[in-house]
């Protein structure tokens, strides 16, 4: 029987794939939250971002099931067309001039069993749509998921502005420690930290632009043999939780890096 849930990361109704009772977004018992037609879900949704908002982010006149199901089967037609393998899936993600794509992955509408899995990919593919970086950085954060914040900072199109804006609005430290991590901050002011702030870099969110991939590396190795031979107060632990909550962001410096010494 075909279920429809609410997408957290977009607040719309979509197709549940999990096996009954073991759907991640089901609650305690893995089938809370859950509809057998699209229309109830979008009841519900609309109960949900009315009480988020104060209007609702998405007009609702225009979505009928029988729309839906024909708009689900072409996505299922598509997603079928895409490399099956799950590396060269990601590659392609992650380098497509697709946009309809990449904003149908974001949105839920395909891989949504996978969690954030593709669309954290999606979001650093640097041809995404400006209007929608724009929208997520500028004129409606808040319309918008933490997550989805936090992991749009590693998108290569970022400017040096785009990531200081948001480094000095966000309240949210892991969102500023990312953005502190894109390749596209600017060097000399990675290295005003290196040569002026050392402090600063032993602690969240600044340190995480020692692992940037613009840093020189003797930088680096000066700044590392202080930290380590005469503060001695740097706090790690946190950079472990950090680390551990967003594996996918060594993943992708590393790539970066590479990509750096290749060129």
């Amino acid at each position: 029987m075909v279920r429809y849930h609410i997408s957290p990361k977009t607040g719309l109704p979509t197709k549940c794939h999990a096996k009954k009772g073991k759907c991640p977004y089901g609650g305690r018992t893995g089938n809370e939250g859950h509809f057998k037609s699209y229309s109830a879900a979008l009841v519900e949704a609309q109960k949900i971002l009315e009480k988020k908002h104060d209007i609702l982010p998405f007009d609702t006149s225009d979505y009928s099931s029988d729309k839906f199901e024909e708009e689900y089967n072409k996505l299922t037609e598509r997603e079928n067309e895409l490399p099956h393998n799950q590396y060269e899936l990601k590659d392609y993600i992650r380098e497509t001039e697709d946009q309809e794509l990449l904003m149908d992955i974001i949105n839920g509408k395909l891989f949504y069993a996978d969690g954030w899995d593709k669309a954290a990919i999606a979001l650093q593919n640097k041809n995404l749509p400006k209007d929608f970086i724009n929208d997520v950085i500028y004129e409606n954060p808040d319309n918008y998921s933490l997550e989805l914040r936090r992991r749009i900072m590693l998108n290569e199109s970022l400017s040096h502005e785009d990531l200081i804006y948001v480094a000095e609005n966000s309240d949210d430290l892991y969102t500023k420690t990312i953005a502190f991590s894109n390749k596209n901050l600017n060097v000399d002011y990675i290295h005003d930290f290196f040569d002026n702030r050392k402090e600063d870099l032993t602690k969240l969110p600044w340190h995480m632009m020692i692992q940037n991939p613009n840093v020189d590396r003797e930088k680096y190795v000066d700044w590392y043999t202080w930290a380590i031979v005469d503060y001695k107060k740097m706090n790690t632990s946190e950079f472990s939780d950090f680390y551990d909550k967003y594996k996918d962001w060594k993943d992708v410096n590393a790539k970066n890096k590479w990509s750096n010494k290749r060129h």
